[in-house]
């Protein structure tokens, strides 16, 4: 569960400072990989309730986010 919050507070500040957008919600959707690397997905819903983009988190909890 802390993990969960901690996740969730990283993409809440990355999406942030990379479009000034305020995030609503963020929701697990689903695992997937990229290479060798293993990512969890994360879908990112603003103000209007409306999916703009979606984060992709590895395993060592590093943060992109895909607008």
């Amino acid at each position: 569960m802390q993990q969960e919050k901690l996740i969730r507070e990283k993409i809440k500040e990355k999406v942030l400072d990379e479009t000034g957008k305020k995030v609503r919600n963020i929701f697990f959707l689903c695992r997937g990989h990229r290479g060798l690397d293993n990512y969890n997905i994360y879908c990112v819903v603003g103000n209007n309730d409306n999916i703009f983009g979606v984060a992709l988190v590895s395993d060592s909890f590093d943060v992109e986010v895909v607008v």
